[in-house]
C-alpha cells in the first residue's frame, strides 16, 4: 500500500468535494472529515509528495490523474460496501456509511468485487420476486 487508510480518506474527501463542482479548500476537507485544518495540511503534504494532489499556496486542491484514479477506486469501494450493508445486511444508512468507511481500506479488490456481485444479484432477485 503506497498510502495509509487515513490518507485514503483525505483523497476520497477531495474527490467527493470536487464532484460538487466547487473549488476544494482545506476548510472544506476539514469540515467533511470533522478534523482540524492542520491535519488536512499535513495529509496534503504527504499526498503531494506521492503525486496524488496538487495545491499551490492559497489555491484550491486539485487531484492529479493518479490521484483521481485512486480516489475514484476508494470511493467506489465505499459506495458498494455501503450499499451491501444497507440493502443486504439491513443497517441504517448512517451506520452502513460508517461501517463502509471503516473497512473499505482493508478488503482485497476481489472481495469487494464478490460483495458487489452478490449485492447486485440479490437486489435483482428481489425485484424479480416482487414482480
Amino acid at each position: 500500500m503506497d498510502i495509509t487508510p487515513a490518507l485514503e480518506d483525505y483523497l476520497e474527501a477531495v474527490l467527493i468535494l470536487k464532484e460538487k463542482g466547487m473549488p476544494v479548500r482545506v476548510k472544506d476537507v476539514a469540515a467533511l472529515l470533522d478534523v482540524k485544518a492542520p491535519s488536512v495540511i499535513d495529509a496534503l503534504s504527504h499526498l503531494k509528495r506521492k503525486h496524488f494532489v496538487i495545491q499551490k499556496p492559497y489555491r484550491a486542491i486539485e487531484l492529479t490523474p493518479k490521484g483521481r484514479m485512486r480516489a475514484a477506486e476508494i470511493y467506489s469501494r465505499h459506495k458498494n460496501l455501503k450499499k451491501f450493508f444497507h440493502r443486504i445486511v439491513g443497517l441504517s444508512e448512517g451506520t452502513a456509511d460508517t461501517e463502509a468507511c471503516r473497512i473499505e481500506h482493508y478488503l482485497d479488490r476481489d472481495t469487494i468485487k464478490k460483495i458487489l456481485h452478490f449485492t447486485d444479484h440479490y437486489i435483482a432477485r428481489q425485484v424479480t420476486d416482487q414482480s
